[in-house]
């Protein structure tokens, strides 16, 4: 909402409905049922922390599953990034960036439906892929070398 007040009024820009606890609740939920499923589960329980090729798998889990959640998302209506950039760039007059080109890629006469789609779907796949690699980092050495400086 931010966003939207700030372009209103300060550049007079009318933007659709953007963002909002749908689509972060939607790519959360598709982030964590990814992870629960890519992620080794411990023995006797514990943490879940994969490493190695545990890690990369799921990383790449969590990537397919927002990847097409976002895909989803941006099916039924609702724009990820590459949406509001493209609707921010029409709202502005003589505004040098455009996403046309990418719909030309597909045969698109502008960044039409099925270049949102895919640019969503890409999107969500970094979000998911950034987001667990990130999570699953192992720090090196640290406070007293477990990386929290917690010692058991």
């Amino acid at each position: 909402m931010l966003v939207r007040w700030t372009l209103d009024g300060l550049f007079g820009l009318r933007l659709p409905a953007i963002g909002g606890p749908w689509e972060g609740l939607t790519l959360g939920a598709a982030a964590g049922l990814g992870y629960a499923v890519g992620a080794p589960h411990p023995a006797g329980g514990g943490m879940v922390t994969p490493h190695r090729r545990e890690r990369l798998v799921a990383v790449l889990l969590v990537a397919a599953c927002c990847g097409g959640a976002a895909l989803l998302l941006s099916a039924s209506g609702r724009p990820m990034v590459g949406g509001l950039v493209n609707a921010i760039a029409q709202a502005s007059q003589g505004s040098a960036v455009a996403l046309a080109p990418l719909g030309a890629l597909l045969g698109e006469p502008e960044f039409g439906p099925l270049s949102r789609m895919l640019a969503a779907a890409f999107e969500g796949a970094l979000f998911g892929a950034g987001l667990t690699f990130g999570l699953t980092r192992r720090p090196r050495g640290g406070l007293g070398g477990g990386g929290l400086g917690v010692r058991s």
